[in-house]
Protein backbone atom coordinates (compact mmCIF):
# COMPACT_ATOMS: atom_id res chain seq x y z
CA UNK A 1 0.00 0.00 0.00
CA UNK A 2 2.73 2.48 0.98
CA UNK A 3 4.80 1.39 -2.02
CA UNK A 4 1.87 2.28 -4.27
CA UNK A 5 1.78 5.74 -2.74
CA UNK A 6 5.52 6.20 -3.31
CA UNK A 7 5.18 5.13 -6.95
CA UNK A 8 2.20 7.45 -7.42
CA UNK A 9 4.18 10.31 -5.85
CA UNK A 10 7.05 9.75 -8.28
CA UNK A 11 4.62 9.86 -11.20
CA UNK A 12 3.21 13.30 -10.37
CA UNK A 13 4.04 16.18 -12.71
CA UNK A 14 6.27 18.07 -10.22
CA UNK A 15 8.24 14.91 -9.38
CA UNK A 16 8.79 14.09 -13.05
CA UNK A 17 9.84 17.66 -13.81
CA UNK A 18 12.35 17.64 -10.95
CA UNK A 19 13.81 14.27 -11.86
CA UNK A 20 14.12 15.11 -15.56
CA UNK A 21 15.50 18.63 -15.18
CA UNK A 22 19.21 19.29 -14.89
CA UNK A 23 18.71 22.40 -12.76
CA UNK A 24 15.47 21.97 -10.76
CA UNK A 25 16.82 19.46 -8.22
CA UNK A 26 19.98 21.48 -7.43
CA UNK A 27 17.94 24.69 -7.24
CA UNK A 28 15.38 23.23 -4.84
CA UNK A 29 18.16 21.57 -2.84
CA UNK A 30 19.88 24.96 -2.45
CA UNK A 31 16.66 26.47 -1.10
CA UNK A 32 16.27 23.45 1.21
CA UNK A 33 19.79 23.82 2.64
CA UNK A 34 19.40 27.59 3.10
CA UNK A 35 16.07 27.08 4.90
CA UNK A 36 17.61 24.48 7.24
CA UNK A 37 20.48 26.87 7.91
CA UNK A 38 18.01 29.61 8.84
CA UNK A 39 16.14 27.25 11.17
CA UNK A 40 19.32 26.18 12.96
CA UNK A 41 20.72 29.71 13.02
CA UNK A 42 17.59 31.27 14.49
CA UNK A 43 17.32 28.58 17.16
CA UNK A 44 21.00 29.06 17.96
CA UNK A 45 20.45 32.81 18.46
CA UNK A 46 17.75 32.12 21.03
CA UNK A 47 19.76 29.37 22.73
CA UNK A 48 22.84 31.59 23.03
CA UNK A 49 20.70 34.33 24.59
CA UNK A 50 19.10 31.88 27.03
CA UNK A 51 22.57 30.67 28.02
CA UNK A 52 23.64 34.29 28.60
CA UNK A 53 26.42 34.06 26.01
CA UNK A 54 25.12 36.65 23.57
CA UNK A 55 22.82 39.71 23.50
CA UNK A 56 22.57 39.91 27.31
CA UNK A 57 21.32 43.50 27.08
CA UNK A 58 18.10 42.37 25.39
CA UNK A 59 15.30 40.42 27.08
CA UNK A 60 15.03 36.83 25.88
CA UNK A 61 11.31 37.24 25.19
CA UNK A 62 12.02 40.11 22.82
CA UNK A 63 14.54 38.07 20.85
CA UNK A 64 12.22 35.07 20.75
CA UNK A 65 9.37 37.24 19.46
CA UNK A 66 11.58 38.57 16.66
CA UNK A 67 13.20 35.27 15.69
CA UNK A 68 10.32 32.78 16.00
CA UNK A 69 8.44 33.89 12.85
CA UNK A 70 11.68 33.44 10.86
CA UNK A 71 12.20 30.01 12.40
CA UNK A 72 8.72 28.80 11.49
CA UNK A 73 8.77 30.33 8.01
CA UNK A 74 12.15 28.72 7.31
CA UNK A 75 10.89 25.40 8.66
CA UNK A 76 7.88 25.51 6.33
CA UNK A 77 10.16 26.26 3.35
CA UNK A 78 12.48 23.39 4.39
CA UNK A 79 9.56 20.95 4.66
CA UNK A 80 8.05 22.00 1.31
CA UNK A 81 11.36 21.91 -0.54
CA UNK A 82 12.27 18.61 1.12
CA UNK A 83 8.94 17.13 0.06
CA UNK A 84 9.59 18.18 -3.53
CA UNK A 85 13.06 16.65 -3.45
CA UNK A 86 11.68 13.45 -1.90
CA UNK A 87 8.96 13.18 -4.54
CA UNK A 88 11.51 13.03 -7.35
CA UNK A 89 12.85 9.64 -6.20
CA UNK A 90 10.60 8.59 -3.32
CA UNK A 91 11.03 4.82 -3.52
CA UNK A 92 14.82 5.13 -3.44
CA UNK A 93 14.93 7.68 -0.60
CA UNK A 94 12.42 5.76 1.51
CA UNK A 95 14.63 2.68 1.28
CA UNK A 96 17.72 4.38 2.71
CA UNK A 97 18.69 4.31 6.38
CA UNK A 98 19.87 7.96 6.51
CA UNK A 99 16.52 9.23 5.19
CA UNK A 100 14.57 7.15 7.70
CA UNK A 101 16.88 8.29 10.50
CA UNK A 102 16.30 11.92 9.48
CA UNK A 103 12.54 11.47 9.53
CA UNK A 104 12.72 9.70 12.91
CA UNK A 105 14.76 12.55 14.40
CA UNK A 106 12.33 15.13 13.04
CA UNK A 107 9.35 13.27 14.49
CA UNK A 108 10.93 12.22 17.79
CA UNK A 109 9.59 14.32 20.72
CA UNK A 110 12.34 16.36 22.32
CA UNK A 111 14.81 15.51 19.57
CA UNK A 112 17.79 17.64 18.69
CA UNK A 113 15.58 19.30 16.07
CA UNK A 114 13.19 20.70 18.69
CA UNK A 115 13.43 24.31 19.74
CA UNK A 116 13.89 25.22 23.37
CA UNK A 117 11.34 27.99 23.00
Amino acid sequence: MFDQFLHWLESTAPAIAISESSWLFPGIESVHVLAITLVVGSITMVDLRLLGINMRHRPAGEIIAEVLPWTWASFVVAVCSGALLFSSNATHYWGTVPFRAKMLLLAWPGSICSSST
